[in-house]
């Protein structure tokens, strides 16, 4: 499994398109289908909003914020494709993920989960109160469920989506570190070079299991860390779930 990460984007590419092997032809035919719906999509999007019948679901708001771009940093028709297939295989198999390790999380801790439930009941109750009895909330309402959403951010937290991330340098660039670290050779370096084509490898878990940014119970299961003000305190630091990554 860790054969492709170490060839060039290009091989792995070529190798997968023109495999004989079946499970390389199953991806194949899963990304030519995915990519015909998108395409689909991209048209029927596309008509939607030069008619002002945009809608608010992800993929009219990806092609609608990609045509206020301008041209520079406009995204291809490929490169929008490829974004709307990743949003295909991507966006369903993390989000059930996350609701299992939090629903996990909430039966090893009962006393969380009874926080929680009377948290959730007591905003139906305020609702009631008000005259709407359909228990639903919306949006503003999830706002008002300070511990809701701290176990949501805790869960993301401790139970990363992606435990890593890979990302290829587009330019030579230099990537400027928050603390100076100790390398296998005896230095300290407070920045790190990167070369145009370079691949670059973020561990999402260690950055949030980091004990100089969350504390000593790093390791803990905690969401009460994002009720008293017990991260985020380093001067230029925007700590939380997606920030810094």
């Amino acid at each position: 499994m860790a054969l492709p990460t170490l060839l060039p984007f290009k091989l792995v590419e070529f190798m997968l398109n023109h495999s004989t092997n079946d499970r390389a032809k199953r991806v194949q035919m899963v990304k030519e289908i995915s990519t015909d719906v998108a395409r689909q999509l991209l048209r029927e999007k596309a008509g939607n909003i030069s008619q002002g019948k945009g809608n608010k679901d992800v993929m009219s708001l990806l092609v609608k914020a990609n045509l206020s771009e301008n041209e520079k940093s406009k995204l291809s028709d490929d490169e929008l494709l490829a974004q709307m297939t990743t949003i295909f295989a991507a966006g369903h198999e993390t989000t059930a993920n996350s609701i299992s390790w939090t629903l996990l999380e909430l039966s090893r801790h009962p006393e969380m989960q009874n926080r929680l439930r009377e948290e959730i009941f007591a905003k139906k109750r305020e609702l009631a109160a008000k005259g709407d009895t359909t228990g639903n909330f919306v949006a503003d309402d999830f706002d008002t469920l300070p511990y809701l959403n701290a176990v949501l951010k805790e869960s993301l937290r401790y139970h990363s989506v992606a435990p890593q991330i890979q990302r290829m340098a587009n330019v030579d660039d230099v990537i400027p570190l928050s603390e100076p670290i100790l390398t296998s050779d005896g230095q300290y370096i407070s920045e790190v070079p990167v070369r145009k084509g370079q691949k670059v490898l973020i561990s999402v878990n260690g950055y949030n299991r980091n004990k100089n940014v969350f504390g000593e119970d790093a390791h803990e299961f905690n969401p009460d860390r994002w009720l008293n003000n017990s991260i985020g305190t380093k001067p230029g630091s925007s700590v939380g779930v997606y920030a810094n990554l």
